[in-house]
């Protein structure tokens, strides 16, 4: 099991992948999530010898079902040893195609959880969701992500979600 309530080194643009590596191998002993930014993470050589293993966030804006699917197995089948699902930013912006709203936070999760169940994916691969905070709906919202099998959520500030301290992991940008 993931020891929660501690900080998540977040690396959201990876654009060097040998620093990308090497940050790996320094960060020994904490959990570290690689965004979706800049060069795909499923490139990084994993060292399946890491404890734990780097996180891997997949950015849910612009994907539909079966990309979301494939990404998460090819995240476990390149040694990673969970990951984060996120919604992403969904905009328009002019001249740009509309965006895929295929799926939300909420079934992605419900699709990996059932991944989980069917032995598809290991039950020791960790699933966690990017939650927001502040507000009564957003806690009600991340409360409901544990209840439906997400193992942790990641929140951006170091405010915790009463009653949610042991499912947490605090996320810092680098």
């Amino acid at each position: 099991m993931a020891k929660m309530n501690e900080t998540l080194a977040y690396y959201p643009r990876i654009e060097d992948i040998s620093a990308a590596q090497e940050f790996t191998k320094t960060a020994q002993g904490h959990y570290v999530l690689f965004g979706e930014y800049g060069i795909l993470p499923l490139v990084l050589k994993i060292d399946e010898k890491l404890s734990p293993r780097p996180l891997y966030e997949i950015i849910l804006s612009d994907k539909n079902r079966m990309l979301f699917i494939n990404t998460l197995l090819s995240a476990h089948a390149t040694f990673f040893s969970g990951a984060v699902i996120s919604s992403g930013q969904f905009e328009k912006k002019d001249n740009m195609p509309m965006p895929v709203f295929d799926l939300d936070t909420t079934q992605a999760l419900c699709a990996a959880v059932e991944l989980k169940k069917k032995g598809t994916l290991p039950a020791d691969f960790l699933l966690g969701v990017r939650a927001a905070s502040g507000s009564e709906t957003a806690e009600l919202r991340a409360r409901k992500f544990i209840d439906l099998g997400a193992d942790f959520i990641v929140l951006s500030n170091a405010k915790p979600i009463h009653g949610l301290e042991s499912h947490t992991m605090f996320l810092k940008t680098l």
